[in-house]
């Protein structure tokens, strides 16, 4: 893939056990929050965010989909975990 421009990477995003199980809800209000700040410092980008998701962990993968994020590959690599990647696209014309 090939993209210019800045590349954040997320490294975690950890949901309670206490709130797992509610409809996503919490983890979709972390995962836009922690979007947002991208954004806010790179105003004026398109942004390319990665993360790794255990190929075993199908709800995070179903919650990377809910997010637009898309496969990079398929081949996970020893360690069972699978790149995902979003492009955060800025509207430049407001």
């Amino acid at each position: 893939m090939e993209f210019e421009g800045p590349i954040r990477s997320l490294k975690a995003i950890g949901i309670s056990c206490d709130h797992r199980g509610s409809g996503g809800v919490v983890a979709d209000t972390a995962l836009e929050g922690v979007l947002a700040d991208i954004l806010d410092q790179e105003a004026d980008q398109e942004t390319l965010v990665i993360g790794r998701i255990d190929s075993r962990n199908k709800p995070s993968e179903r919650f990377a989909m809910r997010h637009r994020f898309e496969l990079l590959d398929d081949l996970p690599a020893a360690d069972q975990l699978r790149t995902w990647f979003t492009i955060i696209e800025v509207d430049l014309e407001t």
